[in-house]
């Protein structure tokens, strides 16, 4: 089956140039960014699909907006990584600046087979099967869902799908990896809502996509590489070899990703033990909600996965570095992929035998060092000469991938003005659920996507395991386990 998708990929042809398509030179593309990223939300509200539309449409026609219409194409030096967005002169029937389906379910949500299981928050811990059981909900199976699907078709980048039930809006959305991060497509949902509440005017000028004002240009050439703080740590040959054994290794075992429902009492409990387990050390101890949350997860997981206590884990964290590099972040809208990665490596055997605010300081204290300005642009340059994604760190490393999407306000998204029915438009419609559906290859043993914290100050997680470690998890979550969760912050 391989062979025949490679030998018709290897036949197949982009669609012609139009040649009065405005082409958009991007940037180099990062083969991590090559696949959509496709949300689930879930209103307690019927949303008018009609006002939702115009609204986005109108939005995709303001300034360099209009650039998330475009189509990707390969750039005729036919490099890999090289790409241009080709942006239709005017959106059409035939070439629409996006996909939007709507459907309509004649009952109750809590009706219907498939929709009744998306999760619901308690006053527990939960956890939830979600990619198997709500498959039927994502009709995207005939959208492009890697960068190498969308160059060979003349698809727009952007897929939303509706269904509406009597008392509740599903809203599906997908949306390319090789545009925006997590926190740029919820620069875009605050302008698309912007619009829709009529404040036009609030809505910042999009920064383009044109490689030639890639705001991470100039970042390299400001600090030296050797200032890097893992400069010193490149893996030798060897120690590569070892790891990558390693992580295919660990990797035979079959994942399965679950939503974990985390209940507000829960997180301000244990992130109130840990800052007081802190100030008997720290003069002035500071851990976030995320980073207790990520520490008392990532231990829970090491007693279900249990690799050698005698290896280290490295618990590499995707950041947002707008706010660090970007004088004019809050006056532009920047869509684009900027995240840097922070690390925090410790022994297991010092993360088991520690408290959870051990780790969670330990985290905090990476994130601190890592995303200076400093930082950001000597690893900038010093991925011009070992590459985009150098291995550091010990040769043992078990390998967490964590991305925390808390920043991009995703639960905060208000559709209220597209209200239908008596419901007065004052009072929010914002998310009660969230959901993610990633393709994306795992290629570390476990990842986390930090989703957010709803309206009611409750947090969502999805973890990628091992099918097998869940069961041991889900015995540690039991409700008559949840008192001993916290032992040990």
């Amino acid at each position: 089956m391989g062979f025949v998708n490679l030998f018709g990929r290897l036949r197949q042809q982009p669609p012609a140039r139009v040649p009065t398509d405005t082409v958009v030179p991007l940037v180099e593309l990062d083969p991590y960014y090559y696949y959509a990223v496709e949300l689930l939300f879930r209103f307690d509200c019927v949303l008018d699909a009609h006002q939702l539309q115009q609204s986005l449409s109108q939005l995709m026609e303001i300034g360099n907006w209009r650039q998330l219409g475009g189509r990707l194409r390969r750039r005729e030096s036919n490099s890999d990584y090289q790409f241009d967005l080709h942006v239709p002169a005017q959106f059409t029937e035939q070439r629409p600046a996006f996909i939007y389906r709507t459907f309509e379910w004649d009952g109750s949500i809590d009706d219907h087979p498939v929709a009744t299981r998306i999760p619901r928050m308690t006053n527990s811990i939960s956890v939830h099967s979600v990619r198997d059981d709500l498959a039927p909900l994502i009709g995207t199976a005939d959208f492009p869902k890697t960068a190498d699907d969308w160059i060979y078709s003349d698809y727009p980048g952007f897929f939303f799908q509706q269904i509406n039930f009597h008392d509740a809006t599903l809203l599906m959305t997908m949306f390319p990896h090789h545009l925006m991060d997590a926190t740029g497509y919820g620069i875009f949902l605050d302008a698309w809502a912007a619009v829709l509440h009529g404040r036009i005017n609030d809505i910042p000028p999009s920064r383009s996509y044109s490689n030639d004002l890639d705001p991470c240009n100039t970042l390299a050439e400001k600090v030296p590489p050797e200032r890097y703080i893992w400069h010193r740590h490149l893996m030798s040959r060897f120690n590569s070899l070892v790891y990558t054994a390693r992580t295919i290794w660990d990797n035979l075992a079959k994942k399965e990703d679950r939503v974990v429902c985390i209940p507000s009492w829960f997180v301000e409990q244990i992130r109130a033990d840990a800052l007081k387990a802190l100030s008997t050390s720290q003069e002035s101890a500071f851990v976030s909600e995320s980073d207790v949350l990520v520490a008392w997860f990532s231990r829970l997981m090491l007693s279900a996965v249990n690799p050698s206590p005698s290896r280290s884990l490295m618990l590499v964290n995707a950041v947002d570095i707008r706010s660090t590099v970007l004088d004019d972040h809050q006056r532009t809208a920047y869509l684009m992929n900027l995240i840097f990665m922070s690390h925090t490596v410790l022994p297991i055997s010092e993360v088991l035998s520690q408290p959870i605010s051990h780790l969670a300081s330990k985290i905090r204290a990476a994130l601190i060092s890592d995303r200076t300005a400093e930082q950001i642009q000597a690893r900038i340059a010093w991925s011009k000469e070992v590459g985009r994604h150098p291995l550091i760190g010990p040769s043992d490393n078990f390998t967490c991938f964590i991305t925390n999407w808390a920043k991009a306000s995703l639960f905060s998204l208000d559709f209220s003005p597209a209200i239908v029915g008596e419901r007065s438009s004052a009072t929010p419609c914002t998310p009660s659920a969230l959901l993610s559906y990633n393709d994306v290859q795992r290629i570390t043993p476990s990842c986390c996507v930090v989703l957010g914290k709803d309206a009611e100050s409750n947090w969502w997680m999805q973890w990628y395991l091992p099918k097998t470690a869940w069961k041991n998890v889900e015995k540690h979550l039991h409700p008559t386990s949840q008192s001993r969760c916290r032992k040990g912050v």
